[in-house]
Protein backbone atom coordinates (compact mmCIF):
# COMPACT_ATOMS: atom_id res chain seq x y z
CA UNK A 1 0.00 0.00 0.00
CA UNK A 2 1.76 3.43 -0.69
CA UNK A 3 1.74 5.88 1.89
CA UNK A 4 -0.71 8.27 0.34
CA UNK A 5 -3.36 5.44 1.15
CA UNK A 6 -1.80 4.32 4.39
CA UNK A 7 -2.21 8.41 5.05
CA UNK A 8 -6.02 8.49 4.14
CA UNK A 9 -6.73 5.40 5.99
CA UNK A 10 -4.88 6.32 9.22
CA UNK A 11 -6.82 10.07 8.82
CA UNK A 12 -10.07 7.64 8.35
CA UNK A 13 -9.72 6.04 11.28
CA UNK A 14 -8.71 9.50 13.24
CA UNK A 15 -11.72 10.99 11.57
CA UNK A 16 -13.89 8.10 12.87
CA UNK A 17 -12.35 8.25 16.17
CA UNK A 18 -13.01 11.75 17.00
CA UNK A 19 -16.43 11.59 15.46
CA UNK A 20 -17.58 8.62 17.58
CA UNK A 21 -15.99 9.81 20.96
CA UNK A 22 -17.91 13.93 20.42
CA UNK A 23 -21.30 12.19 19.76
CA UNK A 24 -21.22 9.87 23.04
CA UNK A 25 -17.54 10.70 25.13
CA UNK A 26 -19.16 8.91 28.43
CA UNK A 27 -19.78 5.38 28.43
CA UNK A 28 -21.25 3.31 31.02
CA UNK A 29 -21.93 -0.48 31.12
CA UNK A 30 -22.64 -2.59 33.71
CA UNK A 31 -24.44 -6.56 33.71
CA UNK A 32 -27.37 -7.25 35.70
CA UNK A 33 -28.21 -10.83 36.58
CA UNK A 34 -30.92 -13.35 38.11
CA UNK A 35 -32.40 -16.55 38.45
CA UNK A 36 -35.93 -16.72 38.04
CA UNK A 37 -38.80 -19.06 37.65
CA UNK A 38 -41.26 -19.75 34.77
CA UNK A 39 -43.64 -22.50 33.99
CA UNK A 40 -44.94 -21.68 30.64
CA UNK A 41 -43.98 -17.90 29.19
CA UNK A 42 -40.84 -16.06 29.17
CA UNK A 43 -41.36 -12.29 27.25
CA UNK A 44 -38.40 -9.95 26.79
CA UNK A 45 -39.11 -6.64 25.94
CA UNK A 46 -36.19 -3.53 24.01
CA UNK A 47 -35.75 -0.60 22.51
CA UNK A 48 -32.11 -0.77 21.98
CA UNK A 49 -30.33 -3.46 21.96
CA UNK A 50 -29.87 -7.39 21.37
CA UNK A 51 -31.88 -11.13 22.39
CA UNK A 52 -30.58 -14.26 22.58
CA UNK A 53 -32.26 -17.02 24.09
CA UNK A 54 -31.11 -20.78 24.76
CA UNK A 55 -32.96 -24.01 25.49
CA UNK A 56 -31.69 -26.02 28.11
CA UNK A 57 -32.83 -29.03 30.21
CA UNK A 58 -33.73 -27.13 33.39
CA UNK A 59 -36.30 -25.95 35.37
CA UNK A 60 -34.72 -22.28 36.03
CA UNK A 61 -34.20 -18.68 33.76
CA UNK A 62 -30.83 -17.22 33.85
CA UNK A 63 -30.91 -13.72 33.23
CA UNK A 64 -27.68 -11.83 32.34
CA UNK A 65 -28.48 -7.92 30.98
CA UNK A 66 -25.20 -5.83 29.82
CA UNK A 67 -26.98 -2.23 30.06
CA UNK A 68 -25.26 0.26 28.19
CA UNK A 69 -25.41 3.80 28.73
CA UNK A 70 -23.89 6.68 26.09
CA UNK A 71 -24.48 10.00 26.90
CA UNK A 72 -22.74 13.61 26.20
CA UNK A 73 -21.94 14.31 29.88
CA UNK A 74 -22.29 12.81 33.15
CA UNK A 75 -24.97 14.40 34.05
CA UNK A 76 -26.88 13.18 31.13
CA UNK A 77 -25.37 9.68 31.81
CA UNK A 78 -26.90 10.17 35.58
CA UNK A 79 -30.35 11.13 34.20
CA UNK A 80 -30.54 8.60 31.93
CA UNK A 81 -29.76 6.07 34.39
CA UNK A 82 -32.35 6.80 36.56
CA UNK A 83 -35.12 7.26 33.96
CA UNK A 84 -34.44 4.53 31.74
CA UNK A 85 -35.65 1.53 33.81
CA UNK A 86 -34.89 -2.11 33.50
CA UNK A 87 -37.87 -4.46 35.38
CA UNK A 88 -37.68 -7.75 35.55
CA UNK A 89 -41.26 -9.38 37.12
CA UNK A 90 -42.57 -12.89 37.96
CA UNK A 91 -46.75 -13.44 37.75
CA UNK A 92 -48.50 -16.55 37.38
CA UNK A 93 -45.98 -18.43 36.03
CA UNK A 94 -44.63 -16.36 33.43
CA UNK A 95 -41.82 -13.39 33.52
CA UNK A 96 -41.31 -10.18 32.13
CA UNK A 97 -37.90 -8.81 31.31
CA UNK A 98 -38.68 -4.74 30.30
CA UNK A 99 -35.72 -3.00 28.94
CA UNK A 100 -37.04 0.31 28.67
CA UNK A 101 -39.79 -0.24 31.08
CA UNK A 102 -40.95 3.71 31.12
CA UNK A 103 -41.26 3.73 27.51
CA UNK A 104 -42.29 0.79 26.12
CA UNK A 105 -44.06 -1.81 29.12
CA UNK A 106 -44.20 -4.89 27.19
CA UNK A 107 -43.92 -6.34 23.50
CA UNK A 108 -47.85 -5.18 22.69
CA UNK A 109 -47.05 -1.77 23.38
CA UNK A 110 -46.71 0.38 20.47
CA UNK A 111 -43.82 2.73 20.78
CA UNK A 112 -43.46 6.09 19.03
CA UNK A 113 -40.23 6.85 18.84
CA UNK A 114 -39.65 10.13 16.42
CA UNK A 115 -37.03 12.46 17.23
CA UNK A 116 -36.19 15.55 15.45
CA UNK A 117 -33.27 16.57 17.30
CA UNK A 118 -30.45 14.00 18.49
CA UNK A 119 -31.04 12.72 22.31
CA UNK A 120 -28.34 14.20 25.21
CA UNK A 121 -27.91 10.18 26.02
CA UNK A 122 -29.02 6.57 24.39
CA UNK A 123 -29.55 3.68 26.72
CA UNK A 124 -29.24 -0.29 24.90
CA UNK A 125 -30.06 -3.35 27.14
CA UNK A 126 -28.87 -6.72 25.61
CA UNK A 127 -29.96 -9.69 27.16
CA UNK A 128 -28.77 -13.58 27.39
CA UNK A 129 -31.47 -15.66 28.66
CA UNK A 130 -30.90 -19.29 29.52
CA UNK A 131 -34.61 -20.71 29.79
CA UNK A 132 -36.09 -24.86 29.73
CA UNK A 133 -36.49 -26.17 26.59
CA UNK A 134 -40.59 -26.14 26.17
CA UNK A 135 -40.91 -22.35 27.41
CA UNK A 136 -42.83 -20.07 25.40
CA UNK A 137 -41.65 -16.86 23.99
CA UNK A 138 -42.18 -13.11 23.49
CA UNK A 139 -39.41 -11.01 21.89
CA UNK A 140 -39.30 -8.01 20.69
CA UNK A 141 -36.49 -5.20 19.80
CA UNK A 142 -36.67 -2.01 17.84
CA UNK A 143 -33.36 0.10 17.33
CA UNK A 144 -30.57 -1.95 15.81
CA UNK A 145 -30.23 -5.13 17.70
CA UNK A 146 -31.02 -9.04 16.53
CA UNK A 147 -32.76 -11.49 18.52
CA UNK A 148 -31.29 -15.07 18.43
CA UNK A 149 -33.04 -18.19 19.85
CA UNK A 150 -31.25 -21.60 20.03
CA UNK A 151 -32.45 -24.86 21.04
CA UNK A 152 -35.82 -24.25 22.05
CA UNK A 153 -39.11 -26.51 21.67
CA UNK A 154 -41.96 -23.84 23.14
CA UNK A 155 -44.16 -21.57 20.65
CA UNK A 156 -42.70 -18.44 20.16
CA UNK A 157 -43.48 -14.66 18.90
CA UNK A 158 -40.70 -12.72 17.56
CA UNK A 159 -40.82 -8.69 16.40
CA UNK A 160 -37.59 -6.86 15.11
CA UNK A 161 -38.06 -3.48 13.66
CA UNK A 162 -33.80 -2.68 12.26
CA UNK A 163 -32.46 -5.79 12.51
CA UNK A 164 -32.51 -9.73 11.75
CA UNK A 165 -34.24 -12.48 13.40
CA UNK A 166 -32.07 -16.19 13.46
CA UNK A 167 -33.54 -19.03 15.04
CA UNK A 168 -31.37 -22.35 15.67
CA UNK A 169 -31.94 -26.08 15.86
CA UNK A 170 -36.12 -24.91 17.24
CA UNK A 171 -38.90 -27.56 17.93
CA UNK A 172 -41.25 -24.97 18.24
CA UNK A 173 -43.86 -23.00 16.40
CA UNK A 174 -44.72 -19.57 16.07
CA UNK A 175 -44.14 -16.12 14.36
CA UNK A 176 -40.99 -14.25 13.27
CA UNK A 177 -41.03 -11.10 11.89
CA UNK A 178 -38.74 -7.71 10.94
CA UNK A 179 -38.70 -4.32 8.78
CA UNK A 180 -34.90 -4.33 8.14
CA UNK A 181 -33.49 -7.83 8.15
CA UNK A 182 -32.94 -10.91 7.16
CA UNK A 183 -34.93 -13.83 8.61
CA UNK A 184 -33.49 -17.12 9.09
CA UNK A 185 -35.13 -20.35 10.72
CA UNK A 186 -33.50 -24.05 11.29
CA UNK A 187 -35.65 -26.62 12.46
CA UNK A 188 -34.76 -29.68 14.36
CA UNK A 189 -38.13 -31.33 14.56
CA UNK A 190 -40.83 -29.63 11.83
CA UNK A 191 -43.78 -27.50 13.19
CA UNK A 192 -47.01 -29.02 14.17
CA UNK A 193 -48.56 -26.28 14.41
CA UNK A 194 -49.00 -22.44 11.51
CA UNK A 195 -45.96 -20.86 11.16
CA UNK A 196 -45.25 -17.06 9.76
CA UNK A 197 -42.00 -15.71 8.66
CA UNK A 198 -41.71 -12.20 7.48
CA UNK A 199 -39.58 -9.10 6.55
CA UNK A 200 -40.27 -6.05 3.98
CA UNK A 201 -36.29 -5.53 3.62
CA UNK A 202 -34.30 -8.65 3.94
CA UNK A 203 -34.05 -12.89 2.41
CA UNK A 204 -36.10 -15.50 4.19
CA UNK A 205 -34.17 -18.37 4.83
CA UNK A 206 -35.70 -21.54 6.41
CA UNK A 207 -34.71 -25.15 6.80
CA UNK A 208 -36.84 -28.39 7.42
CA UNK A 209 -36.26 -31.75 8.55
CA UNK A 210 -36.82 -34.34 5.67
CA UNK A 211 -40.21 -35.76 5.36
CA UNK A 212 -41.73 -32.43 5.85
CA UNK A 213 -45.79 -32.37 5.45
CA UNK A 214 -47.22 -28.58 5.38
CA UNK A 215 -48.61 -25.86 3.28
CA UNK A 216 -46.47 -23.63 1.95
CA UNK A 217 -47.69 -20.08 0.77
CA UNK A 218 -45.31 -17.63 -0.42
CA UNK A 219 -44.93 -13.83 -1.59
CA UNK A 220 -42.35 -11.86 -2.63
CA UNK A 221 -42.68 -8.47 -4.67
CA UNK A 222 -38.34 -7.65 -5.56
CA UNK A 223 -37.25 -10.88 -5.45
CA UNK A 224 -37.35 -15.43 -6.15
CA UNK A 225 -39.05 -18.28 -4.44
CA UNK A 226 -36.64 -21.46 -4.37
CA UNK A 227 -36.76 -24.57 -2.77
CA UNK A 228 -35.61 -28.32 -3.21
CA UNK A 229 -38.48 -30.03 -1.83
CA UNK A 230 -41.20 -31.94 -4.06
CA UNK A 231 -44.07 -29.49 -3.87
CA UNK A 232 -47.45 -29.61 -6.27
CA UNK A 233 -48.79 -25.84 -6.56
CA UNK A 234 -51.60 -25.62 -4.84
CA UNK A 235 -54.84 -23.68 -6.71
CA UNK A 236 -55.42 -19.47 -5.95
CA UNK A 237 -57.74 -18.75 -2.85
CA UNK A 238 -60.69 -16.47 -3.42
CA UNK A 239 -60.44 -13.21 -3.46
CA UNK A 240 -63.20 -12.17 -0.18
CA UNK A 241 -65.56 -9.57 -1.04
CA UNK A 242 -66.06 -6.02 1.50
CA UNK A 243 -68.70 -3.83 0.76
CA UNK A 244 -67.80 -0.09 0.55
CA UNK A 245 -70.11 2.62 -0.12
CA UNK A 246 -72.32 0.02 -1.23
CA UNK A 247 -69.87 -1.82 -3.62
CA UNK A 248 -68.03 -4.90 -3.51
CA UNK A 249 -64.46 -4.91 -3.26
CA UNK A 250 -62.16 -7.93 -3.81
CA UNK A 251 -58.44 -8.46 -2.29
CA UNK A 252 -56.67 -11.47 -3.26
CA UNK A 253 -54.02 -12.74 -0.97
CA UNK A 254 -51.39 -13.35 -3.77
CA UNK A 255 -49.74 -15.98 -1.99
CA UNK A 256 -48.77 -18.66 -4.00
CA UNK A 257 -49.42 -21.45 -2.63
CA UNK A 258 -47.26 -24.99 -2.60
CA UNK A 259 -47.98 -28.31 -0.78
CA UNK A 260 -44.88 -30.58 0.38
CA UNK A 261 -45.60 -34.35 1.24
CA UNK A 262 -49.43 -34.90 2.17
CA UNK A 263 -49.84 -31.13 3.68
CA UNK A 264 -50.23 -30.11 7.27
CA UNK A 265 -49.86 -26.90 8.83
CA UNK A 266 -49.85 -23.35 6.90
CA UNK A 267 -46.17 -21.87 6.65
CA UNK A 268 -46.36 -18.68 5.67
CA UNK A 269 -43.76 -16.64 4.43
CA UNK A 270 -43.96 -13.72 3.49
CA UNK A 271 -40.78 -11.03 1.76
CA UNK A 272 -41.71 -7.82 0.42
CA UNK A 273 -37.45 -6.82 -0.77
CA UNK A 274 -35.94 -10.44 -0.70
CA UNK A 275 -35.48 -13.48 -1.91
CA UNK A 276 -37.46 -16.60 0.34
CA UNK A 277 -35.47 -19.89 0.40
CA UNK A 278 -37.54 -23.06 1.47
CA UNK A 279 -34.62 -25.76 1.87
CA UNK A 280 -34.16 -29.44 3.46
CA UNK A 281 -31.73 -30.07 5.94
CA UNK A 282 -28.52 -32.03 5.42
Amino acid sequence: MSRLALGLAALAAVIQGVSGQSAYPVVRRETISRTLRAERLVEVSTISGSIRIAGYDGDAVDVAVKRTVRAETEAAADAAAATVSLEMKEADGAIQLLGHANLQPGCDWETITRRRTKPSSEVAFDFDVRVPLNTQLRLCTVNGGAVEVVATAGAFEIDNVNGPITLTGIRGSGRATTVNGAVSAEFAENPKAASEFKSVNGDLDVTFQRGLSADLLMKTFNGGLFTDFDVMALPLSVAVAERRNGMAVYRGSRFTSFRVGQGGPEIKLDAFNGNIRVVRSR
